[in-house]
């Protein structure tokens, strides 16, 4: 009995649970459109795993070290140090996906045909797009470690698809860096991607994503000038503020994905939800706040 490689198998099936738990809070949070967005709910639950997969690392190394002075079959010293490496990688594949600020495929996806449904399959065949997709969260969610009883990570090429994830989340670093030095904007995260936005938007579509983040706030959905707005455009304000502006993607007034609707046609409902937003934020900006009932007080009671 190893009990090094005993503590390692039980580390990876509680990283996998660990990792499992974290997809299902951000698939809740996707489908509840909360504050906190699905991207950060899985770069969350991925954190606190770096250091875990570290340790499990170690475990495997002193086991195959202990397997070997025991005179273990060569075959199972072998895998064991196989699944050390591996553990390794994953941790610096999580810390790529961290510190990189790496989206979720997937939202960058939606978010574009919500948001601009005449150009997102367009953007997402450029550089930019294709780099956003190889670095995507689902990647580095895919390279963690399966079961102990069926993991064999040689022949799942383990190693090869970690330093080809941390390649991509270092391409697209670099890629949103270049972009921001040329155009000076100040924020690099999804640079890139909101370049190839920006240069495909018509000025119509330009003077309806400028007024919409002007009046949309990350928090909007909890104040009153969200409050009194149309249950499809309250939506939408939740929705364009808590994804748009994370992915790089200039946030838009988002139209229903599922329905076929001409460039004309989409442009008119995002500027229909454009006007009730600022209908709505014109008059909480005129209404007179109430007067307190009781006189405030400064400092202690006495």
């Amino acid at each position: 009995m190893n009990e090094y490689v005993d503590r390692a198998d039980r580390m990876v099936r509680e990283i996998r649970e660990r990792m499992m738990d974290t997809v299902r809070e951000a698939k809740r949070a996707q489908d509840l459109r909360m504050k906190s967005n699905a991207d950060e709910v899985v770069r969350g639950g991925m954190d606190p795993l770096i250091d875990r997969s570290r340790y499990t690392a170690e475990l495997y190394r002193e086991g195959a070290a202990e397997a070997h002075r025991a005179g273990a079959d060569r075959r199972r010293v072998q895998m064991l140090e196989a699944r050390a490496e591996a553990m390794r990688a994953y941790s610096a594949v999580l810390t790529a996906a961290t510190t990189g600020r790496a989206p979720l495929a997937a939202s960058v996806k939606r978010t574009l045909r919500s948001q601009y449904p005449g150009m997102d399959q367009e953007v997402l065949n450029t550089k930019a797009g294709r780099l956003t997709q190889a670095a995507g969260l689902e990647e580095a969610i895919a390279l963690t470690p399966k079961d102990p009883r069926e993991w064999d990570p040689d022949r799942e090429q383990a190693l090869g698809r970690a330093r080809t994830y941390i390649r991509a989340v270092d391409a697209l670093h670099q890629e949103n860096r270049s972009v921001c030095k040329r155009t000076r904007d100040r924020d690099v995260q999804g640079g890139a991607l909101r370049e190839q936005v920006t240069m495909r938007m018509s000025p119509e579509q330009k003077r309806i994503q400028s007024q919409w983040q002007k009046n949309t706030v990350a928090d909007a959905p909890g104040t009153g000038t969200a409050g009194g707005l149309p249950p499809r455009t309250r939506e939408a304000l939740r929705s364009s503020a808590a994804h748009g502006h994370v992915l790089g993607i200039p946030p838009m007034p988002p139209v229903d994905p599922r329905r076929e609707l001409s460039d004309s046609a989409v442009m008119g409902r995002q500027s229909q939800m454009l006007s009730q937003l600022e209908t709505r934020v014109r008059g909480a900006e005129h209404m007179i706040p109430p007067r307190p009932s009781v006189r405030p007080t400064v400092g202690l009671d006495r």
